[in-house]
């Protein structure tokens, strides 16, 4: 959590990645309870903080929604890929719509940043929203 980098409000999630190994991802994720098992087009919209603007050593954004929590980097790709890093300096909304069906009555969402290049980086996500 870090105060002072937030689109709305006063805190924002850092996500922060040592790639010197020129991979790696790092996300945040939380489970929605639902209470049973019926299947469910869940929409996920989320900001996304680059400190700068490039058309090189971009990384990937990813996102996922799943019955099952995300425990490797594997779990987001390459299917979950939403775009690209540093697209503009400052906050960039992605957004992406997936089917889920829960199990024990839950499902869970993650988002994050996929390194694809040897940097030490920190983003920042905000503003979070997920509809079911």
């Amino acid at each position: 959590r870090r105060a002072g980098t937030a689109s709305d409000g006063a805190w924002s999630q850092a996500l922060r990645l040592n790639a010197m190994g020129d991979d790696g991802t790092v996300w945040i994720a939380r489970p929605f309870l639902t209470g049973d098992a019926c299947p469910r087009l869940v929409t996920v919209s989320f900001e996304l903080y680059s400190s700068s603007a490039s058309s090189v050593n971009n990384w990937h954004v990813v996102g996922l929604v799943s019955a099952d929590r995300p425990e490797t980097q594997s779990d987001f790709w390459p299917e979950h890929d939403l775009g690209l890093t540093d697209q503009v300096a400052g906050w960039m909304t992605y957004s992406f719509t997936a089917l889920v069906v829960p199990q024990d009555g839950a499902f869970w969402v993650a988002v994050g940043v996929k390194a694809t290049s040897e940097f030490e980086r920190t983003y920042y996500i905000d503003n979070i929203t997920v509809s079911y």
